[in-house]
């Protein structure tokens, strides 16, 4: 029997920041010479200006998002040869009411998911994905990691998920837990799951 693995969607499949630093710079006429840069936190602070996070929230359902919207670099290969190997479910935290978006760029994106294998939790319940089945979960945010998993991947090195800025829970479930790897890239998974 194929095991689970619950793979995140924004900033661990997809490269949704650097969407939204993309988006702002069109819509503001902001310099080009912003550059990217991932030690920013989960509200953006560090990217775009506290100005333009209501905004920013708002592109998530936006079709303009989706249009721009790029896996993170070998996310897509890696994906389509772990749904060899693996049962893969999506789990991704959105909200309810424009979801449908991202459900469609995801099949449209990856064909192989059905619609039992993509999962959106409300923003109102919350982080918590420890209730979604999987033996393995890949993720960017430590708060989604809680749960009992043979393998917890902390996917990048996002200024949000460095160890000083977490949160006193989160600190000590990544000193207490044996089974969390940091992994930086979609090679490094491949690395260790194919």
């Amino acid at each position: 029997m194929k095991k689970t693995i619950i793979v995140d969607v924004d900033n661990t499949l997809v490269n949704s920041s650097e969407t939204i630093l993309d988006i702002y710079k069109d819509e503001m006429s902001v310099s080009d010479d912003i550059k990217y840069t991932k030690n920013h936190l989960w509200d953006f602070e560090g990217l775009i200006p506290r100005s333009y996070l209501e905004r920013a929230l708002e592109l998530f359902g936006e079709d303009k998002f989706y249009d721009k919207l790029k896996f993170i670099p070998y996310a897509d290969k890696v994906m389509n040869r772990l749904d060899s190997k693996y049962n893969v479910k999506i789990c991704s935290v959105h909200d309810e009411k424009t979801a449908d978006k991202k459900i469609n760029w995801l099949k449209n994106n990856l064909p192989f998911l059905n619609d039992e294998n993509i999962i959106i939790l409300p923003y109102s319940k919350g982080f918590n994905k420890s209730k979604v089945t999987g033996d393995i979960i890949i993720d960017d945010k430590m708060d989604c990691l809680f749960g009992n998993r043979e393998m917890k991947l902390l996917f990048g090195e996002y200024g949000y998920n460095q160890y000083e800025h977490l949160s006193k829970e989160n600190k000590l479930l990544y000193n207490t837990s044996n089974n969390i790897i940091r992994v930086e890239n979609w090679k490094v998974i491949e690395s260790l799951l194919i």
